[in-house]
């Protein structure tokens, strides 16, 4: 699979609006989320980041945030920073091979 990138279709409620992209190389993903903090921004300014990982072959997606940001943050917002996307995106690009590869790999020991 090539690199891509897409997107949702807006959500537009009452109380604000929120659109997300989603930039992929392979099985890893980028998710950048931003919203307007229900309505109170005139900009869609206030946002996050977020990767994931979706095995070949497999409709589940795993969130592997901590593989980029560190433990702990799997249950914290990675807020929408230069630095952290440029972080996310390095992530995105980089091949890995050997012990580095099965190390960050989402394939459990039994599949290998």
């Amino acid at each position: 699979m090539s690199a891509r990138i897409f997107g949702h279709p807006p959500m537009v409620h009452e109380s604000g609006s929120s659109v997300n992209v989603v930039f992929q190389n392979g099985e890893k993903m980028v998710s950048l989320a931003v919203d307007d903090s229900c309505g109170r921004m005139s900009t869609l300014n206030r946002g996050s980041i977020e990767c994931h990982r979706q095995k070949k072959g497999d409709e589940e997606i795993d969130v592997v945030t901590a593989e980029v940001f560190g433990a702990g943050s799997e249950s914290n917002l990675i807020p929408n920073t230069l630095e952290n996307f440029n972080r996310a995106m390095a992530w995105l690009n980089r091949i890995e091979y050997g012990l580095a590869a099965q190390a960050t790999s989402s394939f459990r020991c039994s599949e290998r």
